[in-house]
């Protein structure tokens, strides 16, 4: 390994002078942005039951304090968990805020034929920017102040033997079983969680979610099992990082619209033919998926990874 690398100064750093200047541009666009969503005039936010309106501004406060400290103070190992943290805040609450894309982009290519809410539009693209843009702002702070190389992190060579926890992937499994059964019990004639019992009559068009959700357990166990070695390691991590960013735009807005549903009207308020508490239960196991699913990947990397053809370390 280059004395550069050890150092991490001279031109490592200017990627992370590169990566704060992006957060610090795309933040400030974000917040500027859901400013200007508070004092124009209301437009059909359609993401209203889902995000709370100052998730963005309030990522992009965190985002801009992270990028002014990163670009104007020296990089220090104490100040290491600071960033971490105002970063951390930073993208859960940008993502949060992010979470509407899909729905905008089906609004814009014409499979939802309604209007579009451009000023959302935007405000979520610059917060989803800007989240990415702080998330290797925080990953290259902390490798540099550890004086870890940059393209993968290591110190050193690998002394531990410890093997890698497997509780994250078991916690996924499990958080993934009560939608297919909730759904299973409902096509064998239960009412429990129903409205009206609409939903029983067409279960049978709501198989595609059942298959996704068993999909996702068979990953989750694939990222922990020793069987899961056989498969094709790059594939094993797109599908998992794939599956854990999904997961958590459907879930973490979800579990906000059912705690507001039932902070409103109760427990068995019901939406859709469906009561609150089933909401409660589907989309909060679905977020508590997608971090043992993240957690599983980020452990499979670790467990696999090879030798950095930067610094030759394994």
């Amino acid at each position: 390994m280059t004395a550069e690398v050890q150092s991490g100064t001279g031109r490592d750093q200017s990627w992370l002078r590169r990566s704060a200047a992006a957060a610090l541009w795309l933040s400030l666009a974000a917040g500027a942005l859901s400013v200007a969503r508070w004092i124009l005039p209301p437009s059909h936010d359609y993401t209203a039951h889902l995000v709370p309106k100052a998730a963005p501004l309030v990522a992009a406060v965190c985002g801009l304090a992270v990028a002014v400290l990163v670009l104007t103070a020296q990089v220090r190992p104490e100040r290491a968990r600071t960033v971490r943290v105002g970063t951390g805040a930073a993208i859960v609450l940008g993502v949060w805020g992010a979470s509407g894309l899909p729905l905008d982009g089906l609004r814009v290519i014409g499979l939802i034929p309604l209007s579009i809410d451009w000023l959302g539009f935007v405000t979520r693209l610059a917060a989803l920017g800007a989240a990415v843009a702080l998330a290797a702002t925080g990953t290259l702070y902390g490798r540099v102040a550890q004086e870890a190389c940059l393209r993968c992190g290591r110190t050193g060579p690998s002394q531990s033997t410890r093997p890698s926890p497997k509780w994250c992937g078991y916690a996924a499994f499990l958080a993934a079983l009560p939608y297919p059964l909730i759904k299973a019990y409902w096509a064998a004639g239960g009412t429990a969680g129903t409205g009206d019992g609409k939903l029983i009559k067409g279960f049978a068009d709501g198989w595609g979610t059942v298959i996704l959700a068993a999909l996702g357990v068979l990953l989750a166990l694939a990222l922990v099992q020793e069987w899961g070695r056989r498969l094709p390691h790059r594939l094993l991590l797109l599908a998992g990082a794939g599956g854990a960013l999904l997961l958590v735009t459907v879930g973490l807005p979800g579990s906000y619209a059912a705690l507001q549903l039932i902070a409103d009207h109760g427990v068995h308020a019901v939406d859709g033919d469906t009561k609150a508490w089933v909401f409660a239960v589907v989309y909060g196991c679905w977020l508590v998926m997608a971090v043992g699913m993240a957690a599983a990947v980020w452990a499979f990397w670790q467990r696999h990874r090879k030798a950095c053809p930067a610094c030759s370390l394994v």
